[in-house]
């Protein structure tokens, strides 16, 4: 079987820097000649971002790097889509071309094998019925078996992963269904994911049942197939990523300056994040070994990020939800009404 390459796309806005570093990492690997690399560069939403994305623009006018690739197209967009919009725009307009494709947001440095490392496994595991995606990035806090090559994960983190539009497709069509179907909310499969992964658990009901925030949620009410989505869709099911035991990739987003990710300077990525150079050892599809849950990470999250009162928020909307029959529109109405009553007695103190 000849080896195929898929396409890479990269939406942008102003990070100058940030793109600069991904693009010219990405030039420099092995197979870089084989590849379409398509780029969007969203308009800026406001004044704050204009000077930022007329850098960008300026820089891909006389980008060497770009030379580099089989060929490469970039779209410039005339109004703001968002960082959702701006990967919908780009996986849309070339889905009736290739079966697959490559994905990076504009902050991730990668090794020099990350593309052939990726094409080989959405080779490798195109026809495997419960591998959803290929990624390039293993956390230092994720827990796997040692000097096994790669593992079967249902933590989806999208720092440079592959996918098939096949798999794409599902994922559109099977997420918002299956994570509000009613049924899937009885007390019952919830303590199934608290019991798995407490992290989760709290995010699926503070944030995708209980809340409407913006991260989770797009202006038609559908949620956002964000990476901690796909990872609650993932514990639900019998699908997983995969996952290298040496990640083929570096995030530079802890700066706080983009959409996904908050800002911490505790973090260094040069050395928090370390990135494979040499060669990456071959693996088989029917060696690999799936990992359901990484209770060590999920506990981590829960002290850090979400903690105990939180958690105790997401519990007494979960019982707020169940009073009011599991419908989440309900619940919307019912807390815009209270936060109304607050505003009011607020202003009349």
């Amino acid at each position: 079987m000849s080896k195929i390459y898929a396409p890479v796309l990269i939406p942008t806005l102003n990070r100058v820097e940030h793109f600069q570093r991904c693009l010219e990492s990405l030039a420099k690997n092995h197979g870089a000649e084989h590849t379409d690399i398509y780029i969007s560069v969203d308009y800026p939403p406001s004044e704050k971002y204009v000077a930022g994305n007329k850098r960008i623009i300026e820089y891909l006018k006389t980008c060497r790097a770009l030379e580099r690739f089989r060929s490469a197209t970039i779209f410039y967009q005339d109004h703001n889509l968002g960082s959702t919009g701006n990967t919908l725009y780009l996986q849309n307009r070339i889905k009736e071309k290739y079966e697959c494709y490559i994905f990076t947001e504009d902050d991730n440095e990668f090794s020099v094998w990350f593309l052939e490392y990726i094409n080989c496994g959405l080779m490798a595991f195109k026809d495997h019925p419960y591998v959803i995606s290929i990624h390039g990035f293993k956390d230092t806090d994720w827990i796997f078996d040692e000097g096994v090559p790669v593992t079967g994960a249902k933590l989806f983190a999208g720092y440079g992963y592959g996918a098939w539009y096949s798999a794409k497709e599902k994922w559109d069509r099977d997420i918002q269904r299956f994570l509000l179907d009613r049924k899937r909310l009885y007390p019952k499969n919830i303590a199934k994911l608290f019991a798995s992964n407490r992290y989760l658990f709290a995010m699926y009901i503070s944030s995708l049942i209980c809340s409407d925030s913006g991260l989770f949620w797009n202006s038609e009410n559908q949620l956002a197939l964000v990476d901690t989505v796909k990872s609650i869709y993932m514990s639900f099911t019998d699908y997983y990523c995969i996952v290298p035991d040496k990640s083929k990739v570096r995030n530079w987003g802890n700066d706080g300056s983009g959409a996904n990710m908050l800002r911490n300077t505790d973090i260094n990525p040069l050395t928090k994040w370390r990135i494979e150079e040499d060669k990456p050892v071959e693996y088989d599809p029917a060696e690999v070994k799936y990992i359901s849950e990484n209770d060590k990470l999920a506990e981590k999250y829960l002290s850090q990020i979400i903690g105990i009162k939180a958690l105790c928020v997401s519990i007494i909307r979960y019982v707020l939800l169940l009073f009011l029959g599991l419908d989440r529109e309900r619940y919307l109405r019912v807390k815009k009404r209270i936060r109304k009553i607050a505003h009011m007695c607020k202003r009349n103190k």
